[in-house]
C-alpha cells in the first residue's frame, strides 16, 4: 500500500531517532526506497542536531515573564487608545450639541428627549385604551380638546373602519430658532395604498407639542363606513387626529 509523502514526514523524526515499531520502520523504508523528496528530508533530518528533531526547548521563567510584560503593555495601550478615542468622540459630540443650543439651530440638548417621543406616542396608541391616550395627550399635547368619551367613540369608530395607526417615525428634530421643531409620521393600515401616511409638522414649547399637518390619510372605501352612496372619509379623519391629540380646527 503506497503511503503519503505527508505521512512519512510526519514520521521520520521518530525514524531517524529508531522510535518506531519495526513495521512503521520497514514502511517508512520502503516509501525512502521510491521517494526522492522524503529522501532528501531524512538526510537533512540526519544532519540536524537531536533536540531539533525532538522538540522545542521550553521557554525560560524569564521568557515568560517577558512575553506577559509586553501582553500587558500592548493591553494598556490599546484600552487607552480606545479611551482617548471615546473621550474625543463625546467632547466632540458635546460641543457640537452646545454650539447648536447656544445658536438656537440644528440638533441641540434640547433635541435628544424629543427622540423619545415616537416610542411614547406609539405605546400611548397601541393600548387602545382611552384614558391611556387621554394621559398622554393631556401631559404632551398643546390644546388637544378632547376628553376621554371623545377618544373611546373615536377608537371603536376607527376600529368598525379597520384603520388604525401602526407604525410612527421622527422624520426630523431640531431647533429652529430657540424652538424645537420637526416632522412626525404615523403609518397606518386600513388605507389606500399610496397615500397610508401621515406627516406632522411639530413645534415644541414648554414640554408640549403642537402640530401643522404636511400631508393627510386618505381612507380606503373599502373599509370606511357608508352612509347612503358617499364615502365618510372627513369622519374617519377626525377620528384618527382626536386620538393623536391633534385638533384640526385650532
Amino acid at each position: 500500500m503506497k503511503i503519503d509523502c505527508y505521512i512519512i514526514n510526519d514520521l521520520l523524526p521518530s525514524y531517524v531517532e529508531d522510535l518506531c515499531s519495526e513495521k512503521t520502520a520497514q514502511a517508512v523504508k520502503e516509501h525512502l526506497a521510491q521517494c526522492p523528496s522524503c529522501q532528501n528530508t531524512e538526510r537533512l533530518m540526519r544532519k540536524a542536531p537531536p533536540d531539533i528533531l525532538t522538540e522545542t526547548p521550553p521557554r525560560t521563567d524569564e521568557a515568560k515573564g517577558a512575553q506577559k510584560a509586553v501582553s500587558r503593555f500592548k493591553h494598556n495601550v490599546a484600552k487607552k487608545v480606545i479611551l482617548s478615542l471615546c473621550a474625543v468622540i463625546i467632547c466632540a459630540f458635546t460641543l457640537f450639541l452646545s454650539v447648536n443650543q447656544l445658536r438656537g439651530n440644528g440638533f441641540a440638548f434640547s433635541s435628544i428627549p424629543v427622540q423619545l417621543l415616537p416610542q411614547k406616542y406609539e405605546a400611548a396608541m397601541r393600548t387602545k385604551d382611552a384614558q391611556s391616550i387621554y394621559d398622554f395627550q393631556t401631559k404632551y399635547i398643546t390644546n388637544a380638546n378632547y376628553n376621554k368619551e371623545q377618544i373611546s367613540a373615536a377608537l371603536k369608530s376607527l376600529k368598525a373602519a379597520g384603520v388604525e395607526v401602526e407604525k410612527m417615525r421622527l422624520l426630523k428634530n431640531e431647533l429652529q430658532d430657540g424652538e424645537n421643531v420637526g416632522m412626525l409620521e404615523f403609518a397606518c393600515t386600513g388605507t389606500q395604498d399610496y397615500f397610508t401616511t401621515l406627516m406632522l409638522h411639530f413645534t415644541i414649547k414648554n414640554g408640549k407639542l403642537s402640530f401643522t399637518p404636511i400631508r393627510e390619510f386618505t381612507i380606503s372605501e373599502l373599509n370606511a363606513p357608508k352612509i347612503g352612496n358617499k364615502v365618510s372619509h372627513a369622519s374617519r379623519l377626525n377620528d384618527l387626529y382626536c386620538i393623536l391629540g391633534f385638533n384640526r380646527n385650532n
